[in-house]
Order: C-alpha cells, then sequence, then structure tokens
C-alpha cells in the first residue's frame, strides 16, 4: 500500500476511526463526519476485488459508524467491504454488515467500563470467551425469552465476530472519549 493511503488510514483512525467504508458512484456529495476520503485510485488499490469500477467513480468515504440505510439511499452510497475487497450490493448483506455493527458497538461498550482495565489482555488471550461473557451481559440475552427470533438472529451474528474487531472497537471509543476529555 502507498504511503499517500497508509496516511490517511492512520489520519482516520486518529479522527474516530473507521468503521464503514462507501463508494462514491453517482455523484461526490455525502454526509459530513467522515473520516478519510479517497481517491479513484487510491480506492482501487483499497478494494483491489471490486465487481465494478464504477461503484468508486467518486473515490471512497470513511466514517467512524456505520450509516444508516436511509444516508446510504440519500447519497447513493455503495457500502464496500474492506475484509473482502468488494462491494456489497444486497440489502441483505447490508443488513448483515449493519446487524454486526451494531452487535459489535454493543459488546465493545458492555466491556469499556472503569472496572475492566484488562479488557484488551483478556480479549487478546481468551478473546471468544470474554465476547461470550460480555455477549451474556447484554439487554439481547437477558431478553432472550421474550424475543427468540431476534436473539436466534443476534446469536447467528454473533458467531462472525472476532474479538479483534471488539478490540478495534473498543480503542476507538477510548480514542474519542480521550478526545472528549
Amino acid at each position: 500500500m502507498n504511503t499517500s493511503i497508509e496516511d490517511k488510514i492512520k489520519t482516520s483512525i486518529a479522527l474516530g476511526g473507521i468503521g464503514s467504508w462507501y463508494g462514491l458512484r453517482a455523484r461526490a456529495y455525502f454526509p459530513s463526519d467522515h473520516s478519510a476520503i479517497f481517491t479513484k485510485e487510491e480506492a482501487v488499490a483499497l478494494f483491489p476485488n471490486l465487481k465494478d469500477q464504477n461503484n468508486i467513480r467518486h473515490g471512497v468515504i470513511c466514517y467512524p459508524q456505520v450509516l444508516t440505510v436511509e444516508s446510504i439511499n440519500t447519497y447513493e452510497l455503495i457500502v464496500l467491504d474492506k475484509s473482502r475487497g468488494l462491494e456489497l450490493m444486497a440489502s441483505t448483506e447490508l443488513e448483515e454488515a449493519e446487524r454486526k455493527q451494531a452487535l459489535i458497538n454493543t459488546l465493545a461498550f458492555t466491556l469499556n467500563v472503569p472496572e475492566n482495565a484488562f479488557v484488551f489482555l483478556e480479549l487478546e488471550q481468551d478473546g471468544q470467551l470474554e465476547l461470550i461473557k460480555a455477549f451474556k451481559q447484554t439487554s439481547i440475552f437477558k431478553e432472550r425469552f421474550e424475543n427468540k427470533a431476534f436473539f436466534q438472529e443476534a446469536v447467528k451474528c454473533f458467531k462472525t465476530i472476532t474479538p479483534a474487531e471488539v478490540i478495534n472497537e473498543l480503542k476507538r471509543i477510548k480514542q474519542c472519549s480521550a478526545k472528549a476529555a
């Protein structure tokens, strides 16, 4: 990866992190509060497996949080999956990505308490066990009998989450907290 791209990624992490990536297909017009913008040329390097390079015609934009479906539709953004280097086209993939990010956020906030000073170490040593403990503290788990279908979907989503994803979200939360202080 070239230095310009690496610098932009570092800067965006400092500005709150990269929680989501979007292609600017239709226009270079987008919601504010983004953490980075990449040109089309940089985007091609970041997303080598794109099915259609027109999905990044005006570049790529990053946000610390996942945007709402309404914002995505209003600004005609294309949701991108950085881990696979491609775009998510189907609404079911988009919904799954949003659900996963929401659950990652929930787990991170559950783990981000003052008395849990060793959370990073615990996640790195026995991450899956710590995630299970955190999941059991959520309202999703506590209300599992009231809404069984929702709980079953949450469990399916939970199984796709890695400790590294939660660690990254915790780091983002801590960075934002430090800036606010």
